[in-house]
C-alpha cells in the first residue's frame, strides 16, 4: 500500500493526471485480529498479518469477508506472500495454490468476468500465477479493477489455500486488504492510471537498485 501511494504522489509531482482519490476503505489490516472475517481451517494472526496454512483434515483453508461495495470504488487491493518448504509428503500431482475470488453471496458466482474461473487471481507454490486483464500485480500487491461494480453490491471476498500431499508445506500471508475510492477525470481510464502508477513503481525500484 505504501508503494502504491508513493507512486501516486510521484505521478502528481511529475505533473501527470491521477484520479482524485477521496478515501480508502480498509477491509482487513488484521492489526487487532480477524474482526468480521470468517475462517475455515488453520488461520491465525501473526504480527498483524493473517496467515493461512494447509488444512490437515481437509483440502482447503479459507478466509473470507462479506461486504457491500462502497460508492465510487476504483480498486480492491491486498498484499500477499506465499512460501513453501518440504514436508516429506508426496503423491499428489498438483501444487498447493492460493485462489482469490470476489463472488456473489448465496450463488457464489463471480461478480466480475474471470474467463471461466471463479477466482480472479491464482498463485501456486511453484511460482506460477494466473490473472486476467482486470488485475495488476506489483511485487506482493495485487490490484483488482472494481470500478464497474455498482455501489452497494453485496460481495464475498475469498482467500482459499488449496493444499494436498505434493511434498510441500505451504503458507500464505494476507494483509492490507483495501478498497480505494475516488473519481476518474475524463477521458482518463483506470487502466491508464494503473499503467502510469506501475511504470513509476518500476522506475523507483530500478533507481533503488542502483543507489
Amino acid at each position: 500500500m505504501k508503494l502504491l501511494m508513493t507512486c501516486v504522489l510521484a505521478a502528481m509531482l511529475a505533473g501527470l493526471t491521477v484520479p482524485a482519490i477521496a478515501n480508502s476503505v480498509a477491509l482487513g489490516d488484521f492489526q487487532t485480529g480477524l474482526g468480521d472475517w470468517m475462517t475455515d481451517g488453520p488461520v491465525s494472526i501473526s504480527s498483524g498479518v493473517a496467515v493461512l496454512e494447509e488444512n490437515p483434515s481437509g483440502l482447503m483453508t479459507s478466509l473470507w469477508l462479506e461486504f457491500a461495495m462502497p460508492a465510487q470504488a476504483l480498486s480492491l487491493s491486498f498484499h500477499s506472500a506465499l512460501t513453501a518448504s518440504p514436508d516429506g509428503s508426496g503423491g499428489f500431482p498438483l501444487p498447493d495454490t492460493l485462489q482469490v475470488s470476489l463472488l456473489r453471496p448465496g450463488t457464489y458466482e463471480p461478480i466480475l468476468s474471470t474467463a471461466g474461473f471463479s477466482d480472479f487471481y491464482g498463485l501456486d507454490n511453484t511460482g506460477d500465477s494466473r490473472f486476467g486483464p482486470l488485475v495488476m500485480v506489483a511485487d506482493t500487491e495485487i490490484l483488482l479493477n472494481v470500478s464497474s461494480v455498482p455501489s452497494g453490491t453485496e460481495a464475498v471476498l475469498f482467500f482459499d489455500l488449496l493444499g494436498g500431499g505434493d511434498g510441500m508445506a505451504t503458507r500464505v500471508e494476507v494483509d492490507d486488504v483495501i478498497i480505494m475510492t475516488g473519481v476518474i477525470p475524463e477521458p482518463l481510464t483506470l487502466s491508464g492510471v494503473w499503467l502510469g502508477v506501475l511504470s513509476i513503481a518500476g522506475y523507483l525500484r530500478r533507481r533503488r537498485r542502483h543507489e
